[in-house]
């Protein structure tokens, strides 16, 4: 992060982030020999947190990962399926794909009937 602001703060390819590390690792230094050993305990303790929540995170972003992956993958086999070149594979495919998306049941031409109702009223 001292790295970013040594280069915003001076312009210079490499040199800025350079002198911002510096800076940084110098004043981490400095704090931390002005710490007392119950904020270093609290510091600690914070940091443990920290890494306990990132953890979580990070399992909870696979599982969300993992949920599009396949919610993708079915969604995907179900297109593929809409556009067979067989007419019956196509249309209960087409019935499955708008009910995947969240069209209402009543709003889906799900035989000759209804589709005869629908395109000649």
């Amino acid at each position: 992060m001292s790295s970013l602001f040594g280069q915003v703060l001076i312009p210079i390819p490499v040199i800025g982030a350079v002198v911002g590390n510096s800076v940084g690792t110098l004043l981490c230094q400095l704090l931390r020999d002005q710490l007392t050993s119950r904020e270093k305990k609290k510091l600690k303790d914070y940091l443990k947190q920290l890494e306990i929540l990132d953890s979580q995170l990070d399992q909870e972003y696979q599982t969300y990962i993992k949920q599009i992956n396949d919610s993708l993958i079915n969604y995907y086999n179900l297109l593929e399926s809409a556009f067979s070149p067989d007419y019956r594979v196509a249309f209960d495919s087409s019935i499955a794909l708008a009910k995947s998306i969240g069209i209402s049941d009543d709003q889906i031409l799900k035989n000759k009937q209804e589709i005869d109702d629908y395109f000649l009223r």
